[in-house]
């Protein structure tokens, strides 16, 4: 296996959660009741699974071993996917924290929660095949076989201190859960 097979495939969840939240910013822009434990699941996912396990994956282990080639192409690549990472991690931190003031009735939080869940969506949208088909592949063919299996290492390293044991599976679930509800 080499060093993006895993991101690869923890894309697929995190493209789900797209669907997913896609669907309830459709209820909520229509007025519909969406439960208000369910947007807490959801931004639990995002956080959990989408940004400390695999943006920390990334961000921790994958880009800077990459930067340490001193590849201008890698180095502007890496560069916009962090800004990008971090303007997603304010969009969630915005549908975070409406969500008090949604589970208190309040109209503009609904409006703030399907706003920057759109733009959470359209941004990771652009993002994934970035990372998928041009970041990843990069990655690949420069980084040595030897250092690619240090960064596997790494990478379970990251995923049992940021979700712990099981934390894969469980989140696997929430979103599953979330799914079936959202996306029948």
């Amino acid at each position: 296996m080499n060093c993006t097979e895993e991101l690869v495939e923890e894309h697929k969840p995190i493209k789900t959660m797209l669907w997913v939240l896609s669907e309830i910013c459709s209820k909520l822009e229509a007025r519909e009741q969406v439960e208000p434990e369910k947007l807490e699941k959801m931004v639990e996912f995002i956080r959990m699974f989408a940004d400390k396990c695999h943006h920390g994956k990334e961000e921790d282990v994958l880009f800077p071993v990459m930067s340490e080639l001193h590849d201008p192409v890698a180095d502007k690549l890496v560069s916009i996917l962090l800004k990008e990472h971090v303007k997603g991690r304010s969009y969630v931190a915005k549908m975070a924290k409406s969500i008090e003031s949604y589970k208190n009735g309040r109209d503009a939080s609904t409006k703030t929660i399907a706003k920057n869940g759109r733009s959470y969506v359209t941004l990771l949208t652009g993002h994934i095949p970035k990372e998928d088909n041009v970041t990843f592949p990069l990655a690949n063919a420069m980084v040595s076989e030897i250092k690619q299996k240090k960064i596997l290492e790494d990478y379970k390293r990251i995923e049992k201190e940021r979700i712990g044991e099981g934390g894969h599976e469980r989140l696997l679930g929430i979103l599953e859960e979330l799914k079936c509800v959202y996306c029948h």
